[in-house]
């Protein structure tokens, strides 16, 4: 099973890029345009990394990656 990664930016240009790249070396990949959104994902369970924009709107990275914890 492909390790599954979170990526969370709120350019999409950036989310496609990075899911493009990281689906062609084999692993699972989830995109998020907002902390939020992301924080839903990971309610879900079975993510094993993430990949956050610092400078995302409303809530930034890292509060996201403060309330993850």
């Amino acid at each position: 099973m492909a390790d599954h990664i979170l990526v969370i930016d709120d350019e999409l240009s950036m989310r496609e890029l990075l899911g493009i790249l990281l689906k062609r070396d084999g692993f699972h990949v989830t995109s998020c345009g907002t902390a939020e959104e992301g924080l839903e994902v990971m309610e879900r369970g079975g993510v094993d990394l993430v990949l956050t924009d610092l400078n995302l709107p409303g809530v930034d990275g890292l509060e996201f990656m403060r309330r993850l914890r």
